[in-house]
């Protein structure tokens, strides 16, 4: 089994949140946790980022589209009463 790593550095780069934002999420449950790599090293699994990026785009997708959604609903409600 071959896995990719982040480490912290390309982590940031890859996600756009800085350290603290990261540590934050990991705090609230809300980022996929690290590996330890050593005494001092941790990283991430590239796969679970990936996977929580997809997460964070559904999310938002899903969001336009409800928005969507209700703007049509409403023109609808105006145009039939009008």
């Amino acid at each position: 089994m071959s896995q990719k790593v982040y480490r912290l550095k390309e982590l940031m780069d890859v996600v756009g949140l800085r350290r603290s934002a990261i540590a934050d999420r990991l705090a609230a449950g809300d980022f996929p946790n690290p590996i330890q790599l050593g005494p001092r090293a941790k990283g991430w699994l590239v796969d679970e980022v990936d996977k929580w990026l997809a997460e964070r785009m559904v999310a938002r997708d899903g969001k336009a589209a409800a928005v969507k959604a209700a703007a049509a609903s409403k023109a609808a409600t105006d145009q039939a009463a009008a």
